[in-house]
């Protein structure tokens, strides 16, 4: 492989090393690669900076010595020695934008030659080093379109991956390569699935048959996915509108022997997916709870929001876990967005669950945050405000005037509008001891005319 510069021979025997000789070898295979990298040929760099990408090892040093000798014989490379550099750099996550840049060069100039795996390698590095080249990547997309079947479904699940990492959305292309993928969906592995199906969610790309086809193959091999991709894959059908009961309760029993080693993110999108689709697991559920109120200190406002709706919106409430979240979203105000706060504010009024003593400090939040909230947000906040007796006239008036600067009211909207307004004037005529009735009506705020006549 690298016998000129004879540094990395041995580390191809590294399994037979306990982890300590492993870790010594590696460093010391780092230190003669730095001290030697001018010597190496275009091939045998391609093929050390893969191993060690391979072996998931940085060493910011070596990459940028490397680095520096591929830019010298950057128009030397071959294909695939291409795609191995750039896949690498991306792997390892050490990105230098000038290299890239000439890399990305040859990689245009030699693309007609590229072998299916190299176009698929470039597709997944541009979309990991979260590197825009719109003109290069639809070059990478006709390249994979002129010649699908000859690509391997792990190929085509990563380039898939990369359109929606990258927000490339290509319909055409997507409907020819799920289709090739699906006739072949036997030889998808889990995470094939997961990430294709990741993809076609994030992109909004939705086709029933395809999904029935799909969901099956997820049945199929439910026991051999990883905690990421179970929960991907959950979103996904659920962000597609595919709520087939035998799939989530599928999917369920899956994930209760996994939970422990769900993340933050992976539980709340978990409890989105059910509570999307509607379906109730009672044990899922639970588990779900235990887990995020062990996990809740890693959760950010994100988290707190998607999770508190969710479970919300399927009516499970448990004191301890809303509590908790409650704690952790109060912590996080500074950073908080709209969504966020209008989720949190719209579950807890609709659990009937009671702010405490972070009361204050969310309603404050939420009065800062109408400018910059859409119409739904608008209206969850101000219902929530008013279920949990936290609507004054000057919020009403701020209300009104965000509203009146964001597009039509839909039905839920104006529903949620008008029931704030009820609960507005009641308040008021609480506040004045007196009859809701008695109160004249030029005292009491409504709806703007234009809003009103919705």
């Amino acid at each position: 492989m690298v016998a000129s510069a004879g540094v990395f021979g041995p580390t191809w025997q590294m399994r037979a090393f306990d982890a300590v000789s492993l870790w010594l070898l590696v460093a010391v295979s780092c230190l003669q690669v730095i001290q030697k990298v001018g010597e190496f040929k275009p091939q045998e760099l391609a093929n050390v900076v893969w191993a060690f990408a391979s072996m998931e090892h940085h060493d910011p040093q070596l990459m940028t010595a490397v680095g520096r000798r591929a830019l010298v014989m950057v128009d030397q490379f071959k294909e695939q020695e291409l795609s191995n550099v750039v896949w690498a750099f991306a792997k390892l996550h050490h990105y230098d934008e000038v290299l890239f840049m000439h890399l990305l060069g040859a990689v245009t100039a030699k693309l007609p030659h590229f072998l299916p795996q190299g176009v698929s390698n470039v597709a997944w590095a541009l979309a990991t080093a979260g590197h825009k080249d719109d003109g290069l990547f639809e070059q990478l997309l006709g390249h994979c379109l002129s010649d699908v079947s000859s690509y391997d479904v792990q190929g085509l699940s990563n380039i898939l991956w990369a359109c929606a990492t990258l927000g490339h959305k290509d319909t055409v292309f997507l409907s020819a390569v799920l289709q090739e993928c699906s006739c072949r969906i036997e030889r998808m592995s889990s995470q094939n699935l997961s990430n294709a199906l990741w993809a076609c969610a994030t992109l909004g790309h939705a086709d029933g048959r395809m999904l029935g086809t799909w969901a099956e193959a997820v049945l199929h091999k439910l026991d051999m996915f990883e905690p990421q991709g179970l929960t991907n894959t959950a979103w996904a059908f659920a962000k597609l509108g595919f709520s087939s009961p035998v799939l989530f309760e599928a999917m369920a029993e899956a994930a209760l022997s996994k939970l422990d080693m769900f993340t933050a993110q992976g539980l709340s999108n978990m409890a989105w997916a059910y509570a999307t689709v509607g379906h109730y697991n009672p044990v899922l559920a639970e588990q779900l709870v235990s887990q995020v109120t062990k996990l809740v200190g890693s959760f950010n406002a994100q988290n707190c929001s998607v999770t508190a709706w969710a479970f919300s919106t399927l009516r499970h409430h448990q004191p301890e876990l809303f509590d908790a979240l409650l704690e952790q979203l109060a912590s996080q105000l500074d950073d908080v967005e709209p969504q966020n706060i209008a989720n949190c504010l719209w579950a807890f009024a609709r659990m009937g669950h009671p702010l405490g003593r972070h009361n204050d400090a969310l309603v404050s939040a939420a009065k800062r945050l109408l400018p910059r909230m859409n119409q739904q947000e608008l209206c969850n906040t101000v219902w929530a405000l008013g279920v949990l007796g936290q609507l004054d006239a000057n919020t009403w008036d701020q209300f009104c005037q965000c509203a009146g600067n964001v597009p039509g009211l839909t039905p839920e909207g104006v529903h949620q509008s008008f029931h704030a307004q009820l609960m507005l004037h009641s308040q008021i005529a609480r506040s004045a001891a007196v009859p809701l009735s008695s109160l004249p009506a030029e005292q009491l705020p409504t709806l703007p005319e234009p809003l009103h006549s919705h």
